[in-house]
């Protein structure tokens, strides 16, 4: 278990190679920055796996009970499993947990096989270091990531975001 201490805002310029389509997006992109820093330390170390969580991520009561059926039915050649996730859900029916094939929407709680972590990291660091488009909150690598990782999004979800930070 290691904490990361978060990219600021304010440590961030503009680039002509990211997109900022609003002014909040300068810290949509230092929160990029701090996912990818902490990807590429878990991937660098040689992690087998990395479960990423960011200090607003609050456990669902049933996290353990849910997560345990959930990985029973997760495939061995995952790369990226969301735990959590914004603007999805199954609408008019209860179900057990299970793990759904296809990216969920957000990045506060997410795990990675180390083939993913090495897929994400790859690309990550071809766009920041070689100044490639990149939108600032990097939604075309989480949010799209079934077109290149074997993606999955746990259901129910086990991990919900709270705006309160630190807590």
């Amino acid at each position: 278990f290691e904490r990361f201490s978060a990219v600021e805002g304010s440590e961030v310029t503009h680039s002509a190679n990211f997109n900022f389509p609003s002014e909040k997006s300068t810290d949509s992109l230092a929160c990029l920055l701090s996912h990818y820093k902490t990807i590429e330390k878990a991937f660098l170390s040689g992690c087998k796996s990395a479960l990423i969580l960011e200090d607003n991520a609050r456990f669902s009561p049933q996290l353990r009970e849910n997560l345990k059926k959930s990985l029973k039915e997760l495939p061995e050649d995952w790369d990226l499993l969301h735990l959590g996730g914004l603007r999805y859900k199954i609408f008019g029916k209860k179900c057990d947990a299970k793990v759904f094939k296809g990216a969920g929407f957000g990045k506060f709680a997410y795990a990675f096989s180390r083939k993913g972590l090495e897929k994400v990291y790859t690309i990550l660091k071809d766009k920041i270091e070689n100044s490639r488009p990149l939108l600032a909150d990097g939604a075309e690598i989480f949010n799209a990531s079934h077109h290149y990782l074997n993606t999955y999004r746990v259901y129910p979800w086990v991990v919900h975001y709270t705006s309160e930070h630190g807590v």
